[in-house]
């Protein structure tokens, strides 16, 4: 008995001996990976500064005054939509101011019965048409108008070297009641110009007009049309070049809507090509 149990001593000894070093060994592995895990997430702390860092944004910002400063926000804003309507109202008298001395001459020389109106400025026009002899033009909106006084200056281009002078250049269409009834000038790049009308899709010629440009072809003219009652005139670079009187403007043509045409006087390639700026418009009253 007393052998065997010093034997069962001895082997519970050497379990307990073993189990300590096996402890020993494994708690330096733990140990590293913790270190490895710390440096893997270590902070550098930041510099003092002395600039105010902002709050991140889903943190409030309370103010005890903040009726008040929300009601002089609105009236801020108030003062910047009237600033910015009275600039919008300058850019626009300046951009008229030009045109109402125009009209104030031409009234003062007798051109027109009125020189009160309204002023509008229309967007630069540019168009080609490649129809022989024909003519292609395009609605600047709805609005009709009766009496006016239009201004722009034009450039016109053509394909060909020999095309039809007469018939190629720009246009301007007004008192446009349907495609049937209109009247219609033509720019034409022989140095003349020509107004027409169409009634019951007949074509006539009120008035050709005096010379306007002595190079053929003629590529820039500054033009201004002054419709008023029965009475149409066109000056070219300044000059009067035509004055027409037609009772039918004061009947079946009383108004119509505007529209800026091309004559083609080619097949050729793009045919003619026009180009309008600085339009415009007065609509006497």
């Amino acid at each position: 008995m007393s052998k065997n149990l010093s034997t069962r001593l001895l082997v519970v000894l050497l379990l307990i001996n073993m189990s300590c070093m096996v402890v020993e060994q494994l708690l330096p592995a733990q140990n590293k990976t913790s270190m490895d895990t710390t440096a893997t997430n270590t902070f550098t702390l930041m510099p003092p500064t002395d600039t105010a860092l902002p709050l991140p944004s889903n943190t409030p910002t309370i103010n005890v005054t903040a009726t008040q400063n929300y009601q002089a926000t609105l009236n801020y804003r108030a003062t910047n939509l009237a600033k910015t309507s009275t600039q919008a109202v300058l850019v626009k008298t300046r951009e008229a101011r030009p045109m109402a001395e125009l009209v104030e001459k031409l009234y003062n020389e007798g051109y027109t019965t009125t020189k009160e109106g309204t002023f509008k400025k229309l967007g630069d026009f540019s168009e080609q048409w490649a129809k022989l002899d024909w003519y292609q033009y395009w609605y600047q909106g709805d609005d009709k108008y009766s009496n006016f006084v239009l201004s722009f200056s034009a450039t016109m281009q053509s394909a060909s070297d020999k095309a039809n002078w007469h018939h190629a250049g720009c246009g301007v269409v007004f008192r446009h009641v349907d495609n049937e009834n209109h009247l219609f000038l033509i720019i034409a790049q022989n140095g003349f110009m020509s107004l027409r009308k169409r009634i019951k899709d007949m074509v006539y010629i009120v008035k050709d007009s005096k010379k306007y440009g002595s190079q053929i072809p003629v590529e820039n003219v500054y033009v201004t049309l002054i419709a008023d009652g029965m009475n149409v005139v066109i000056l070219a670079d300044g000059y009067q070049i035509l004055e027409a009187r037609d009772p039918i403007l004061g009947s079946t043509l009383r108004e119509g809507r505007l529209a800026f045409s091309v004559m083609s006087g080619t097949n050729k390639g793009y045919g003619t090509r026009c180009t309008m700026k600085n339009i415009w418009l007065w609509e006497l009253k």
